[in-house]
């Protein structure tokens, strides 16, 4: 799909839920790699594409 297609965008900071997204049917858009100080991470940009409500993971 067409970056245009996409109809709301979310970014998480941890690899777990970033794969449970993509399972639900979100597209991963970019990776991120941010730096604080001396620590650095990976941020995960995803979007839906899809018609209807965006899917969520279950909260616990």
């Amino acid at each position: 799909m067409a970056i245009e297609d996409t109809r709301k965008l979310i970014k998480v900071t941890n690899e777990g839920p970033a794969n449970g997204l993509i399972a639900l049917g979100w597209t991963l858009l970019a990776v991120c790699v941010c730096q604080d100080g001396a620590s650095q991470y990976a941020e995960f940009h995803l979007g839906w594409q899809q018609e209807g409500e965006p899917a969520e993971l279950p909260r616990y």
